[in-house]
């Protein structure tokens, strides 16, 4: 095939490819066109790969469509332990974490008085008293009646014993939002359960977190370890 034989395939192709791709998800091989030379072969890939295209997704419009972990957040309110679960929670660094609470939420007055608070994780068990400290105020119903209490070095932080792990923070940043009150904390101590420790680090298939999908409103599962972080990328060379 000469030069001009193979800008009109290639001039066929990108016109056919360009239509067909408003209806059809692309699925290319170069591998058919054998006789292409190299230079219209690399032409080919690089108009292939800048088609603006349709890959049969659907657009559920503006979603956050992220899971999240659910956590029971701990504070004092009037010297009274109270907890509300979240699941806007984010790591700012290996120990800051940063937690956003609804306005509307009791517990709030008492993470802004007292600057600290307290983010437990809870097990796959916990997920009916977990979702009932979401749906409940503080104002109306004593949430640490579900649990067992205790403190750890934040007196006015409290963490729930049932909880797998548990980790104390002190207020270093506020940033008010028109709906949220976002903390950023400090992380003072980790608290873990041996039985959720390998190692010396917290295996969360022995803690069995669970995550929220907003998307079905959702509690899901976490499985298995994937693969080591900052390792298994090493592979692609």
């Amino acid at each position: 095939m000469n030069s001009f034989e193979g800008k009109v395939v290639l001039a066929g192709f990108l016109y056919y490819f360009s239509f067909s791709c408003k209806h059809h998800p692309p699925q290319v091989s170069l591998g058919k066109y054998p006789r292409i030379g190299e230079k219209a072969r690399e032409q080919l890939s690089l108009k292939y790969a800048q088609v603006n295209c349709r890959i049969m997704k659907t657009e559920i419009g503006a979603v956050n469509a992220l899971p999240t972990v659910t956590v029971l957040v701990g504070a004092n309110v009037d010297g009274k332990p109270t907890y509300t679960a979240i699941a806007w929670v984010g790591v700012i660094g290996r120990t800051s974490i940063l937690i956003s609470v609804n306005k509307q939420r009791y517990i709030n007055s008492g993470i802004k008085k007292n600057q600290t608070f307290s983010v437990n994780l809870p097990s796959e068990n916990l997920v009916e008293k977990t979702d009932y400290c979401g749906i409940k105020s503080g104002k109306d119903v004593d949430k640490s009646l579900l649990f067992t209490n205790f403190y750890g070095k934040l007196e006015n932080a409290p963490i729930i014993q049932e909880c797998p792990v548990n980790m104390e923070c002190e207020v270093t940043e506020t940033f008010d939002t028109p709906t949220h009150d976002v903390f950023v904390g400090e992380i003072v101590a980790t608290h873990c359960e041996d039985s959720a420790l390998v190692d010396g680090n917290v295996n969360l298939g022995k803690v069995k977190p669970f995550l929220l999908s907003l998307t079905d409103k959702g509690y899901w599962k976490t499985g298995d370890k994937l693969a080591n972080a900052w390792e298994i990328g090493k592979n692609i060379e």
